[in-house]
């Protein structure tokens, strides 16, 4: 058994009480980064230690399974450091981050007799300079700046997850972090929600975002910012005539305090559009999705574009998967669910798309005011590609990609997987920034 002590826990074995760790595990992984120009890569330090520790306690051994439980639980989110006997676990000390009992046995009564117990820890950033020797830090420089003010200095990062998306969605910022000098409550006085926050890191910006929530949990704080205001879809009841897409964007953006700008937007107008007690967002996505369009909102601008423009992708980067940095590539094809034709009707018109590579059809009646057949086959066209752009699509797990962003096209290429030897539209990303790790969303472009 071992003997250890971590802030006023102890583990050790006598002639009074038996409470000795069973097993402990130490990790810590390398952390890189990749170079995509010139495709290469380097290691920049490592990520933070992580410390596991298993042992069991009985009220026959001299432990009391509840009460301990209970002051565990109330130590989460504490730092000290760690011995094992006389000697010190790293360099730094570590913070509780999780406690979970198991195997618990009752009596008749209900009170545990006895259990077992499993602890997280994780080493505890804040404390990077011991005995006045400062260590080396090659992590990537990051700056969060919340209401203004850059508040990475004063917190300890366990977790930030930056997640992006080309088309009709929020785009997701996910930061768990440890605050021992209690600033967050200073910084946030109480409206935290619809403050903005933003996180750059070496040339990877969040942009301007919302904080829509933050929760202690296990002693670390977990803030979540989207890139749309908290009102994003607080719902409303409103009619137009004569309106384009990019009029009802543009209203929508304004009324939300957002910038706007299209792209390759085609602008048709419309004699009557009704929004029926809907959210903003959720309504302009059910008009993009009869357009043929798409919208991301990122730093404070609504951005409208034309999904197929968009994926055509002047500027390609090329990846190989068959890269050993490549650690996971998964490609999935729906073939089975793809759409050959689309029947669209309304009370008057009607209009059809086609896809020769596939044989199932579909036929919608929508209640929208047309014009002439032609706007029928518009919006069946419409229908078609959102029907059928997610039958091929891949996901890549990768080292840190600054060169990619979602929107952006890839280059893909493959000896392995030879069927996905061709374009690819990023349409979801996302960025580990403490591991320096990239998951790629990815799917085959359509020419309709």
């Amino acid at each position: 058994m071992v003997t250890a002590e971590w802030k006023s826990q102890k583990w050790q074995v006598n002639k009074n009480i038996i409470r000795g760790i069973e097993e402990i595990n130490m990790s810590v992984e390398a952390r890189t980064e990749t170079d995509s120009e010139n495709n290469t890569t380097k290691c920049i330090g490592r990520t933070l230690e992580k410390l596991e520790i298993s042992f069991s306690t009985a009220i026959g051994g001299g432990g009391n399974p509840k009460k301990e439980q209970d002051e565990l639980q109330l130590l989460c989110g504490k730092s000290a450091p760690f011995y094992c006997g006389t000697e010190q676990l790293g360099d730094n000390d570590f913070i509780l981050t999780g406690v979970d009992m198991t195997e618990g046995t009752l009596n008749g009564k209900g009170d545990i007799l006895a259990s077992r117990f499993s602890l997280s820890f994780v080493e505890d950033s804040s404390q990077q300079e011991k005995q006045g020797v400062k260590e080396k830090d090659n992590r990537p420089k990051i700056k969060i700046m919340y209401e203004g003010t850059d508040i990475f200095p004063k917190i300890s990062i366990y977790g930030l997850l930056y997640t992006q998306y080309a088309e009709n969605h929020a785009d997701v910022l996910e930061i768990q972090f440890n605050d021992t000098g209690k600033n967050w409550d200073k910084w946030d006085n109480g409206k935290m929600k619809n403050t903005e926050i933003s996180v750059e890191v070496e040339g990877i910006k969040t942009g301007k975002m919302w904080v829509y929530s933050c929760e202690p949990k296990n002693g670390l704080f977990n803030l979540k910012a989207l890139s749309v205001p908290n009102d994003y879809n607080s719902t409303a009841t409103k009619s137009w005539e004569k309106v384009t897409l990019e009029d009802i964007a543009q209203e929508i953006a304004r009324k939300h305090s957002l910038s706007f700008k299209k792209f390759n937007t085609k602008g048709k107008s419309r004699k009557y559009v009704h929004q029926d007690n809907e959210g903003d967002f959720t309504f302009l996505k059910s008009r993009c999705e009869l357009e043929g369009a798409c919208f991301v909102v990122y730093d404070k601008t609504l951005n409208l574009y034309d999904e197929k423009e968009i994926e055509k992708g002047n500027n390609t980067k090329k990846i190989n998967i068959d890269d050993e940095k490549f650690t996971s590539v998964i490609p999935t094809e729906k073939v089975n669910l793809a759409i050959g034709e689309y029947v669209v009707k309304n009370a008057r018109f009607e209009g059809k798309a086609t896809d020769k590579n596939f044989t199932l059809a579909k036929t919608d009646v929508i209640d929208e005011p047309m014009e002439c057949d032609g706007d029928c086959e518009d919006v069946a066209k419409s229908f078609l590609r959102q029907k059928n752009k997610g039958i091929s699509t891949i996901e890549i797990k990768t080292d840190l990609q600054r060169g990619v962003s979602a929107g952006s096209v890839i280059d893909c290429e493959s000896k392995k997987k030879p069927t996905w030897n061709t374009k690819l539209f990023v349409y979801k990303l996302r960025h580990d920034l403490v591991t320096n790790k990239s998951t790629i969303w990815a799917r085959k472009p359509l020419n309709y």
